[in-house]
């Protein structure tokens, strides 16, 4: 983890654009294409918690992705050495965010062409955020930070890793703390996304679901299993006692 400031950084107040309220952050669609290929698909709910200094001292401002944004990256890539693809988002005016995507196994020949094609399995290395202390966005920043751009950098990541030709999916939300030093938080949801995929589509493939969705999902046909058999008892005293009242109606007669 690191974090570098611009020098002699100035107030920015140009508009950076609608800024999505903390509770109410889009779900957006990220692709990276070279060529005819789409190697990578990002779907999901993006909201950083971003520490800063405030007039009042040391506080934290959430700060979510928008829906106006443009998307790069590459299909090829080395990320210390490691057989990677990256996809970097642009929003806000000047920020960016990189995320790296590495293939667990790192067996293709890197020497002539980075195809990893050869991985049973990849996941996200590495996070950065290149970003600016910026008044519309930190509304009570301290002018001593007004205008300077930082950089954020959560490397050394195994996260959501899942198989090749699959994708990994998460719906509930989660937050992941990618500084505990700093208190630098991303939370996501509706989570969905693949590397390292084939062809030109923007299609998913089978998706490796995370224990949240499968423990939800499995709560699910239990509480439907319950209600129905909670039914059916309902059902049978009601017959029982409607039963009874009748054989005690004929014994009066």
């Amino acid at each position: 983890e690191n974090e570098k400031f611009a020098e002699n950084g100035e107030d920015c107040s140009e508009d950076v654009g609608p800024i999505p309220a903390p509770g109410n952050i889009p779900v957006n669609t990220y692709a990276v294409t070279e060529g005819n290929k789409t190697c990578i698909v990002f779907k999901g709910s993006m909201k950083f918690v971003i520490p800063y200094v405030a007039k009042s001292g040391n506080a934290t401002e959430p700060v979510g992705l928008p829906e106006k944004f443009t998307v790069s990256g590459s299909c090829n890539t080395l990320l210390h050495g490691e057989v990677s693809q990256k996809m970097e988002v642009k929003f806000y005016e000047d920020w960016i965010l990189t995320i790296y995507f590495t293939d667990s196994d790192n067996k293709t020949d890197v020497q002539n062409q980075l195809t990893a094609d050869s991985s049973d399995k990849y996941f996200i290395s590495q996070i950065e955020l290149e970003y600016e202390y910026n008044s519309n966005l930190f509304v009570k920043a301290d002018e001593s930070v007004l205008g300077k751009k930082a950089k954020f950098t959560a490397a050394n990541l195994t996260l959501w890793e899942t198989g090749k030709d699959k994708s990994y999916m998460c719906n509930k939300e989660s937050t992941i703390n990618l500084s505990s030093k700093d208190g630098f938080e991303l939370t996501v949801s509706k989570v969905q996304y693949q590397a390292f995929k084939k062809g030109n589509s923007n299609a998913f493939g089978d998706a490796s679901e995370c224990a949240a969705d499968e423990e939800t999902n499995s709560i699910v046909p239990i509480a439907v299993g319950a209600a129905l058999a909670g039914l059916v008892i309902i059902v049978l005293i009601a017959y029982l006692i409607g039963r009874k009242r009748s054989r005690a109606g004929y014994e009066q007669v």
